[in-house]
């Protein structure tokens, strides 16, 4: 099934994308996650982690123990626990958000098949099963990847800017570009978006607020970024996308420079009665620049997914 494509061809920029959103002041009391950029601090909603065999996962969230609560997992290089992306997703929605862990095991994590294991035995002990599980970019892979593995798990799964196997397209080659160590070992985002940033937002680039970055990029160790990207470009589940039996929805810009829309129309073709919503316009970071339009499908999907 494809839903009809969102929104005429020019931008979608919108004010309550999650770039336009303001930073909210910290409370007497509350928790507070230091920005991984500059020296601020902002607010992180109750940041907590869980321990899964010595490996400490973080998360936050008010989903924990909610029946079918949403369940979001981050894409590579930015924090899904962030301060306002839960909020993103509007109100009324139990959500929790992981993130990829702050310290990284010393073995290697670099399978997308072993960092499904991880994500699913937190969500065993954070969530109560089935929740819908929704990723974007590099977390829509680990949600395939946890809906053909772990379906017991699963109510629904949703994802965004992503694709069935890991290897971007044409120019995309992360492994060992220099740029792409500084970006996500240094949090160095702003040039890395300037140069850049037309290909991943599609026509609705404009300048990233400097608190958008600190606010949501995660900085790496070359240790965690190596593993990270070894277990993205070793990722191909289309040979088991016909095992993948729960309601499936595919949001994707027609923009997206990294994971062509061919790439979500392969998903789509490979899964029973997925459906996809084509955000006009939009790039690769369509969850944040195209934040009305994704929100607006996500909630169609999950109304749907409950009748």
């Amino acid at each position: 099934m494809r839903i009809a494509s969102s929104g005429p061809a020019g931008p979608e920029i919108r004010r309550d994308s999650i770039l336009d959103m303001p930073v909210r002041p910290r409370e007497e009391g509350e928790e507070v996650a230091r920005a991984p950029m500059g020296d601020g601090q902002y607010t992180s909603p109750m940041l907590r982690t869980v321990d899964v065999g010595g490996i400490e996962v973080p998360w936050c969230g008010s989903g924990a123990g909610a029946a079918e609560a949403v369940v979001l997992l981050p894409g590579l290089g930015w924090r899904a626990t962030g301060s306002g992306v839960l909020g993103y997703l509007g109100s009324g929605v139990s959500a929790v958000a992981l993130d990829y862990p702050r310290r990284w095991p010393r073995e290697p994590l670099d399978s997308m098949a072993d960092l499904g294991r991880l994500y699913a035995a937190a969500i065993e002990r954070i969530a109560r099963a089935p929740v819908r599980l929704t990723g974007v970019s590099m977390g829509g892979m680990l949600a395939l990847q946890l809906a053909r593995d772990r379906p017991d798990l699963l109510a629904s799964v949703a994802i965004v800017s992503a694709s069935a196997r890991g290897r971007p397209a044409g120019r995309w080659r992360l492994p060992g570009s220099r740029l792409t160590t500084l970006v996500l070992t240094e949090g160095a985002f702003h040039g890395f978006y300037r140069r850049w940033g037309p290909a991943l937002v599609g026509t609705g680039y404009h300048a990233a607020p400097r608190e958008a970055a600190r606010l949501w990029t995660d900085p790496m160790s070359r240790r965690k970024m190596r593993d990270l990207l070894r277990a993205v470009h070793r990722f191909d589940v289309r040979d088991g996308l016909g095992a993948i039996r729960v309601p499936t929805l595919v949001v994707h810009g027609d923009r997206d420079a990294i994971f062509p829309l061919a790439r979500a129309e392969e998903v789509v073709a490979g899964i029973a009665g997925a459906s996809l919503a084509v955000l006009r316009g939009a790039g690769h970071f369509a969850f944040l620049t195209h934040a009305d339009a994704v929100r607006e499908r996500l909630h169609q999907f999950w109304r749907e997914a409950d009748r």
